[in-house]
């Protein structure tokens, strides 16, 4: 969902575009809401020559920390997912309750539950597969500090 600048470029490079072609075009693409980049130095060098081809892929990680917290507000996946956490392990509900009533995001919440457990349901489409890879983990936390969200 991620692509470095420089990697991208060096990939169009193949395919005979030159660096301002790539540039352009990475422009028009911002522009058009396909992909997002966040090259302002406000959202920190983590994120300076990202370019997030599915920004889908940015909502879906944060839904799970910017919330409703009542039962009733949430949609049926985030219902199942907060009863998974609660049953889960001996933090999972301690830490939900402390992010619910007090906004207290713990790390062990966030990349045990929030983006990595429960793996999708059986029937699921990504079924057997992780919400977020471990890999991602200090992106995702780089784009809430961007955001202004941690």
């Amino acid at each position: 969902p991620v692509v470095r600048f420089g990697e991208l470029e060096a990939k169009a490079k193949l395919c005979g575009m030159t660096s301002k072609e790539v540039s352009s075009a990475v422009c028009f693409l911002k522009h058009a809401g396909v992909v997002l980049s966040f090259d302002d130095d406000r959202y920190g060098a983590a994120l300076h020559d990202l370019i997030f081809m599915q920004p889908q892929w940015i909502v879906d990680a944060v839904k799970y920390v910017v919330r409703e917290v009542e039962p009733g507000g949430v949609n049926e996946e985030l219902r199942v997912m907060d009863d998974n956490v609660r049953a889960s392990d001996q933090l999972g509900a301690p830490d939900l309750d402390a992010f619910f009533s007090h906004g207290i995001l713990t790390e062990h919440l966030l990349k045990y539950h929030l983006w990595k457990h429960p793996r999708w349901e059986a029937g699921h489409p990504r079924a057997g597969k992780r919400k977020f890879d471990d890999g991602t983990h200090a992106l995702l936390l780089a784009l809430l500090k961007g955001f202004g969200l941690l």
